[in-house]
């Protein structure tokens, strides 16, 4: 099993400047409520939480959650961020492609979300990732992998993206790309007075699409695999999708 690089042991504590993680896509929240209402969802995990917005977006539709990730420092930026929004989400350090070493409960929906799973590079750990995700569902439950890259993302004329922009922070991202790997390199701009400064932070992913996912969980062993192009469910179009979503069935 390839060790996973902690790419996030810096970046922690400024991951979500420019945002809070009370800060909720109202389409995203209709799409997941939608989804767990037809799947019966009560229980969900999410199996890469980062800093938690997705634990405090379920927690705040009534969803008994869970968070894990194996990051430490994510997880300690989660834990702050829930005693400032006054939550409580447990949360549990751990590698996803070993899910059912740490958890006894099944849940009915499995939840790897913002382009989590493709810090994966290897097909062997990404089968691994899927069928340990799928070991604790319930028996009807279901897997939802979520990202922002797609064919239209990686365009040329796509390579440079303005995330944030205030008076105070910007923050860009340059897109590096090159065979099957992207590297996504943060510059977090600050606007400051007398000077500016500039942090560099980078993140590495395996450039994974649509015919990826369908092979992958088919390997993985789901029955059922929905891909769709973004949170209004659309088919997934290569030509532009904005977003990439898998929606797996036990």
């Amino acid at each position: 099993m390839t060790k996973i690089f902690d790419e996030y042991k810096s970046f922690a504590k400024k991951y979500d400047l420019g945002r809070k993680i009370s800060d909720i896509n109202a389409k995203e929240r209709q799409f997941y409520s939608q989804l767990f209402t037809e799947h019966g969802v009560r229980t969900v995990l999410d199996c890469a939480c980062g800093t938690g917005r997705h634990c405090y977006l379920f927690s705040k539709m009534g969803y008994d959650v869970q968070g894990s990730d194996i990051s430490a420092a994510m997880l300690a930026q989660a834990c702050a961020n829930f005693k400032e929004a006054d939550i409580h989400v447990t949360l549990t350090q751990c590698d996803f492609r070993e899910l059912e070493k740490y958890f006894i409960q099944k849940f009915d929906a499995v939840v790897c979300l913002t382009t989590s799973l493709p810090h994966l590079h290897e097909d062997n750990d990404l089968v691994k990732a899927l069928v340990s995700m799928k070991a604790v569902l319930t028996d009807r439950g279901i897997v939802v992998v979520d990202q922002g890259t797609t064919h239209s993302s990686l365009k040329p004329e796509r390579r440079f993206e303005l995330v944030v922009d205030n008076k105070d922070f910007s923050r860009v991202f340059v897109k590096e790309i090159k065979d099957r790997l992207q590297t996504i390199h943060i510059l977090d701009i600050s606007h400051g007075i007398p000077e500016t400064r500039l942090e560099h932070h980078k993140v590495t992913y395996r450039i994974l699409l649509d015919t990826d996912y369908e092979r992958l969980f088919s390997q993985a062993g789901y029955q059922q695999t929905q891909i769709v192009g973004d949170w209004d469910r659309s088919p997934y179009e290569p030509a532009t999708s904005k977003r990439l979503i898998v929606i797996g069935k036990k």
